[in-house]
């Protein structure tokens, strides 16, 4: 991975924002880049300077999910334990010891929706486009969070037809 696969500024004081930082892919997240993040948070975790986290996306989305090609090329094997990693390290964020904010600018899937759900805010605007895309491909995530954030209906819709939500809607 390269270094600014995921930049991080302070744009105010107390205030860290880790930015995914590979536009050409959609900001697609690599298991390099899920792990220099989760490095990135136990230094945050630490630092009583840092308040609050940003998480954010360079270009014209936060975050196309996994890397998709990057798994695709990984054995069976190697695909089940980066999974299980993955899982780990997106419980870290979850857990995460201070205020997190998923910064939803333009469009959101797959594990950039967990990473988004996972936060402590989301923000985004009319144009903001998300979906839970499990279901696409035989898969469920986000079961154990996803009632609490948009009601048991709606959390149901979302996770059987990985349908997009606008900004509008996801507002309300």
């Amino acid at each position: 991975m390269s270094i600014d696969e995921l930049r991080d500024d302070t744009p105010a004081p107390g205030v860290l924002r880790l930015t995914l930082n590979r536009p050409g892919a959609r900001n697609a997240i690599s298991l390099a880049v899920q792990r220099a993040l989760d490095l990135s948070l136990s230094a945050a975790a630490e630092d009583d300077g840092i308040r609050v986290v940003i998480l954010a996306g360079a270009g014209a989305a936060f975050s196309s999910g996994y890397d998709l090609k990057e798994l695709a090329a990984m054995t069976e094997e190697d695909g089940v334990a980066a999974m299980l990693e993955r899982d780990e390290l997106l419980w870290r964020y979850f857990t995460f010891p201070k205020p997190t904010v998923a910064a939803v600018a333009a469009v959101s899937r797959g594990a950039g929706t967990l990473y988004a759900a996972c936060s402590d805010f989301r923000v985004g605007g009319p144009d903001t486009d998300i979906a839970v895309t499990a279901a696409t491909y035989g898969g469920a995530n986000l079961t154990w969070l996803l009632d609490g954030l948009v009601g048991a209906g709606h959390a149901r819709d979302l996770l059987m037809t990985s349908r997009s939500v606008l900004g509008v809607e996801a507002y309300r």
